[in-house]
């Protein structure tokens, strides 16, 4: 499947790659961060002069509430882990804006809710995205 294709497949309320969110267990949140490269040099007797380096990378902190009246956990944890041990960048879309294409750094799950028999009913994850360019 190319780019445009996984762009397009993303009519929920958005998606990261194959990992859909529906209006019912949409992001808790989503943190836009970006870093631009402008370091000091000193100067005698005089306020530092700046240089503009670039930008830094762009990181994404999100967080995504799943519970099992409205998917499949086991389902929606292993394409969390397949598209984050994949060199393949996923489209990240929210609504019809393609934000770029990004990599999971660092995934922790916490969970929220399991019946009495200790079966898991609702979790919590705290992702981190990168963005990747080419």
């Amino acid at each position: 499947m190319n780019n445009a294709q996984k762009i397009l497949k993303s009519g929920h309320w958005g998606a990261w790659g194959d990992c859909g969110f529906k209006t019912l267990f949409t992001p808790h949140s989503i943190s836009d961060n970006r870093t631009w490269r402008v370091p000091a040099q000193n100067v005698l007797n005089g306020y530092p002069h700046h240089q503009f380096m670039g930008e830094g990378e762009r990181t994404l902190p999100i967080t995504i509430a799943v519970h099992n009246e409205f998917c499949d956990l086991a389902k929606h944890h292993d394409v969390m882990l397949k598209q984050s041990n994949s060199d393949d960048a996923q489209p990240l879309v929210i609504g019809h804006n393609v934000l770029g294409f990004f990599k999971c750094k660092s995934m922790s799950q916490t969970y929220d809710e399991t019946t009495p028999e200790g079966i898991l009913i609702a979790s919590t994850y705290q992702l981190s995205l990168v963005e990747v360019r080419e």
